[in-house]
């Protein structure tokens, strides 16, 4: 076969300390996009990853094409960890190959809300993390970054972020009826069951194991839905109640919302001088198949 285009992905296994060096294996994988059916090599040493693809066409979504190696990437190295008994992960950072100028990928989403001044709105987190008693915020923050990180996991994340917001002893009625604890929450924050209820149901398919990939406008919906929430309930532990005239009730969910979402990938120059840029956007749906 006469090959046209070669693509170079780079990235690590973290941390980079752990020195993991993996035979160089071939592998074939089928990406939900218009780019199809991926053949490449993976060599994996001294913890650097670099995925070769060679083509006969262009990859036209590098971002898709990304997560599903990177995913792959992360199997094998779980593969390794668990023989040996180490916690790792994987991450892609940047595309070499074809592409002009090279792509650095930040984990992100174009549709993912930004707070008007990231600047107070990150002191304001933090001060909220400072305290013993802050660990349902730490942990709903942590597992949001999670799902920007992890597309094809970003249901169960968001919803393990909510979740954790109802392990506050504020809202924690009862262990054995987590039930009463939703409830308390989505009373103090003004919430409607309603609001809440399709992230809930998406969620408990990965929950249970399955691996269905979410679809690019649900992946949008689950992030809106979770940082509504977790800015409703800082407001809560600031002020002690949330006024309905300034909060008033979420009862349309995100996924019923009549928001357009865009799947073009978003290009942003990093400088004046640079050839690099950084992708924004994932464009996801299908299923993950090998």
């Amino acid at each position: 076969m006469v090959f046209s285009y070669s693509y170079v992905f780079v990235g690590h296994v973290l941390p980079i300390a752990a020195d993991v060096t993996l035979a160089q294996q071939n592998f074939i994988i089928d990406i939900p996009s218009e780019d199809g059916r991926i053949r490449g090599i993976m060599d994996i040493t001294h913890s650097a990853i670099t995925i070769t693809i060679r083509r006969t066409e262009l990859i036209h979504d590098l971002p898709t094409v990304k997560d599903r190696l990177q995913r792959w990437a992360l199997v094998a190295t779980a593969a390794y960890g668990f023989a040996n008994g180490l916690g790792l992960d994987v991450e892609i950072t940047q595309e070499i190959g074809e592409s002009h100028p090279p792509f650095l990928f930040v984990k992100t989403n174009a549709d993912a809300p930004r707070a008007a001044n990231p600047d107070e709105a990150m002191a304001r987190y933090w001060n909220l993390t400072a305290q013993p008693s802050s660990r349902p915020m730490r942990l709903a923050l942590i597992h949001y970054m999670r799902a920007l990180r992890e597309p094809e996991e970003a249901m169960m994340f968001c919803y393990r972020a909510l979740e954790a917001l109802c392990h506050d002893p504020i809202f924690y009625i009862s262990k054995k009826n987590m039930k009463k604890n939703w409830q308390a929450l989505q009373k103090a924050l003004n919430i409607d069951k309603a609001y809440l209820d399709p992230l809930t149901e998406r969620a408990t398919d990965h929950r249970h194991g399955g691996q269905m990939i979410p679809r690019r406008e649900e992946y949008t919906a689950a992030l809106k839905t979770a940082h509504r929430v977790i800015e409703r309930y800082a407001s809560y532990l600031n002020t002690g109640n949330l006024a309905p005239e300034t909060f008033p009730q979420l009862t349309t969910s995100e996924f019923h919302s009549n928001t357009s979402v865009t799947n073009a990938t978003s290009r942003i120059s990093m400088s004046s001088t640079s050839r690099t840029h950084f992708v924004e956007s994932h464009d996801l749906s299908g299923k993950h198949t090998h």
